[in-house]
């Protein structure tokens, strides 16, 4: 810990201070972070974080979305912002956060933290598609992305066995998070501890519209941004977007409401294309120019071309998403391994007793919410008394 002075450093006529001082060398004095934030956020594997910072970079003002950055990279960025978001592995940067914070993070099953886990793409070798076509492009599962996986040990595909690598070489990781307010627990002025299930696409506008008046930052406006899944990390639609182009200056682009929340410009012709289809993800849309799309409704043997087209691009999108769908883990797959495996079952309650501490003093509704951790738990107690 730092025993520099934060109110001194705040000071632009003190020798020392966070106006004038090297970067470099503020990161090896151990520089306290500036005591401006309006929250910290702590960021938790497999619990909405993508969600979170999808939302909340939409409704805040510099919202610091660095937190997958390097750990002394992002020391650098908390110095001038107003929010601050900790990675769960960033240890050293909770030691520097000041006094008196309003912290928030977000609780999910434990079960579901695995299941997500163990479905989890790499996105740094994930092949993501074609990203342009024209009317002349066959349509072919070639187009669309492939997959690759996080923990697996075939990354096109997932075995239920590959649970064990999840919880044996990396559950520290998933599961610390009683270890992280231990050691906050004299810098929390206020803990909000969201359950996952109030970042869902029916909750998600309404709990953001609570914490916009609690936390001093815009009310969000848009719930079509909310309503639909911002996280493709089990690799759905990771080939999004994707431009149609009708001719060399004219084109169409696949997207989704939180892949372009900015639409102005645009007209959306979701409706026009695909009239009264119940589409499997019923975020995506289609945009197009504004003047681009008088010039296709001026050329209806053209519009109707593309219509045909986007329809059967779409019909062989959805049959891959649902090949990609039957390729991941549930829940009740991951307990039905547990009842064999005794050694990985007292791991994981051991871990588990550690992370939830807080959330079980302080929200057992969740818990009883929680219908796979609470069959975990019934598990452990009837095959070892535990």
């Amino acid at each position: 810990p730092s025993l520099l002075d934060p109110n001194k450093l705040k000071d632009i006529n003190e020798e020392l201070n966070y106006h004038s001082i090297d970067a470099n060398l503020a990161w090896e004095l151990n520089l306290p972070l500036p005591d401006n934030y309006e929250f910290v956020w702590l960021q938790k594997d497999s619990c909405a974080s993508i969600a979170t910072v999808t939302f909340f970079n939409f409704l805040v003002k510099k919202f610091d979305t660095l937190v997958w950055s390097p750990e002394y990279k992002h020391y650098y960025s908390l110095m001038k912002l107003k929010t601050a978001s900790i990675h769960q592995s960033h240890y050293r940067l909770l030691y520097l956060l000041p006094y008196n914070i309003n912290l928030i993070f977000v609780a999910r099953d434990p079960i579901s933290i695995i299941k997500h886990a163990l479905n989890h793409v790499r996105l740094s070798e994930v092949y993501y598609g074609v990203k342009e076509i024209d009317l002349l492009t066959n349509i072919n599962s070639s187009l669309f992305h492939k997959p690759y996986y996080h923990y697996t040990k075939n990354p096109y595909k997932i075995e239920i066995s590959d649970i064990e690598t999840i919880i044996l070489n990396h559950g520290d990781y998933y599961f610390n998070t009683h270890k992280r307010l231990e050691i906050l627990k004299n810098k929390i002025k206020n803990i909000e501890c969201l359950e996952f299930s109030e970042l869902n696409t029916q909750n998600a506008f309404n709990t953001f519209t609570r914490l916009a008046h609690k936390y001093n930052f815009t009310p969000p406006r848009d719930p079509l941004i909310f309503q639909g899944r911002a996280n493709r990390h089990q690799g759905d639609l990771l080939v999004l977007p994707v431009n149609l182009y009708i001719d060399k200056n004219c084109k169409i682009i696949i997207t989704t409401h939180q892949i372009h929340s900015n639409k102005q410009g645009f007209i959306e012709i979701s409706k026009e294309i695909f009239e009264n289809r119940n589409l499997m993800f019923d975020n995506l849309i289609l945009l197009i120019k504004e003047h681009d799309y008088i010039s296709l409704k001026n050329n209806q043997v053209l519009f109707k071309k593309c219509k045909n087209y986007l329809n059967d691009y779409i019909d062989a999108l959805e049959k891959h998403e649902i090949d990609i769908k039957n390729n991941l883990i549930n829940e009740k797959q991951i307990l039905e391994y547990f009842k064999d495996k005794k050694d990985l079952r007292i791991k994981l309650k051991k871990l588990l007793d550690d992370d939830l501490a807080y959330v079980k003093e302080n929200h057992p509704e969740y818990i009883e919410k929680w219908k796979y951790y609470k069959e975990f738990e019934k598990m452990c107690e009837e095959l070892d008394g535990k």
